[in-house]
């Protein structure tokens, strides 16, 4: 019997060190909006929680979002990260090192 492989619930995993190699980097969320949950963006989770630089953070999971372009590079992926002051936010992918994706980092089960 095949199944089928179902998204990942951030609370049933150990979160995944990611590096965020980029300076000043906003670090977005709003619980306010539900919509900044479901669509990370710029837009729907306003409220900027931190700004960092070239650190280590726990990745929770990811979920497409937002395509941000920067530096001649594009990604619609962002990670919900636990900061190491446990500051709960969301940051594009395109600033933490590994890719489109990162490996490691589940999706979000929503």
């Amino acid at each position: 019997m095949r199944t089928t492989a179902s998204p990942v619930s951030p609370a049933s995993v150990a979160a995944t060190s990611v590096y965020i190699w980029a300076t000043h980097v906003n670090v977005r969320y709003d619980g306010a909006d539900a919509d900044c949950v479901h669509y990370p963006s710029r837009g729907s989770c306003v409220k900027i929680v931190a700004t960092v630089s070239r650190t280590r953070a726990e990745g929770i999971c990811q979920h497409p979002g937002e395509e941000i372009v920067d530096g001649g590079y594009r990604n619609r992926w962002w990670t919900l990260l636990k900061l190491p002051d446990g500051t709960i936010g969301w940051v594009n992918n395109i600033y933490i090192q590994g890719g489109e994706k990162i490996a490691g980092v589940p999706d979000c089960g929503w």
